[in-house]
């Protein structure tokens, strides 16, 4: 490419797409470094491994390392130069599926979370068994964040039999060819977005209504109350950050499909649809700050270490004579 026709390609970008990039690139590095860290001490720390509800934040954050390695770069490339390069099917097609993969995935992981922490916290017997964990916990995990979102963006997005046209100055290219059909499309919003959306909001707020009931009617088990009071927090905390994110697309969604096709289509495709990147981004510093086992001890060992400085000096300064 020439010089003349990179410039040209600079002056055509959307200045609001450049800004865009510098927000999402300010928060991807340091979204990387947070997950990588918090998973480290995850796996490495036993008790926090074997804690089940800890699984969630498992899969919140592996999902968030894939969305950053493999999906952001492609978004990030697009902001900056206002187009999909490089320019070929193969690209516009990996970037489709990684987009759908990843999104699919942390929406049904945060749904089946809701949901499960009702069977955790009031049902907990069912997880007392080998069998009971691994029909209520871990298969279902393994369902909702890989086996569900793999298969089915597999299908919609790589073996559809449709023929793609690419719009290279577009996000995510224009999206694949299935997604242009009116019956695929809409069942791509209701199972992958829809769903999991109103699954999320439902259970959370029945949970808070139950946890609420449930103190009050035993408020001498404190030590009941206090061993739930974490995975309720954690949910709400997860839930109220991804909420945040995704409840604009999906009351523009939902508007749109109910009787105006075309409510606030510009900002749904400018706005909203990238707002929902910013799930997986932002996802890992929520996780961090839910688990004060790991942020506490980084604080402890901050003092620790500025208290040892101080000593040090101290001892270092001669006596007045």
């Amino acid at each position: 490419m020439s010089n003349t026709t990179l410039s040209n390609n600079v002056m055509n970008v959307d200045p609001s797409n450049q800004i865009k990039y510098i927000i999402m690139q300010i928060f991807h590095i340091p979204s990387i470094i947070c997950s990588i860290f918090t998973l480290t001490h995850l796996v490495l720390n036993r008790r926090l491994r074997l804690t089940l509800y800890n699984h969630t934040l498992l899969a919140l954050l592996i999902i968030s390392i894939f969305d950053s390695f493999l999906s952001h770069p492609f978004t990030l490339n697009y902001l900056r130069t206002g187009r999909a390069t490089p320019a070929t099917n193969a690209m516009c097609i990996s970037w489709n599926f990684f987009n759908a993969l990843c999104t699919t995935s942390i929406y049904w992981t945060m749904a089946w979370s809701s949901m499960e922490r009702h069977l955790l916290i009031f049902r907990s017997s069912l997880f007392t068994t080998s069998r009971g964990r691994l029909l209520f916990h871990y298969m279902p995990v393994f369902l909702m964040a890989g086996i569900y979102p793999i298969s089915s963006n597999v299908v919609i997005v790589l073996l559809y039999p449709c023929t793609h046209q690419f719009n290279m100055q577009s996000l995510f290219c224009g999206y694949v060819c299935a997604l242009r059909i009116p019956s695929v499309a809409l069942f791509f919003r209701i199972a992958h977005n829809f769903i999991p959306v109103s699954i999320l909001t439902s259970f959370t707020l029945m949970l808070i209504v139950r946890v609420l009931k449930q103190k009050r009617r035993v408020q001498n088990n404190l030590l009941n109350w206090r061993r739930h009071r974490r995975m309720f927090i954690q949910l709400l905390t997860l839930a109220s950050l991804f909420l945040s994110l995704t409840s604009p697309s999906f009351i523009v969604g939902i508007v749109q499909n109910s009787c105006l096709p075309t409510f606030a289509a510009s900002i749904q495709i400018a706005y909203f649809t990238l707002l929902i990147r910013f799930s997986t981004i932002l996802m890992p510093f929520m996780c961090l700050y839910s688990l004060s086992d790991i942020w506490s001890k980084l604080f402890l060992c901050k003092t620790i270490q500025v208290q040892s400085i101080n000593t040090v000096r101290m001892r270092t300064i001669p006596p007045k004579s």
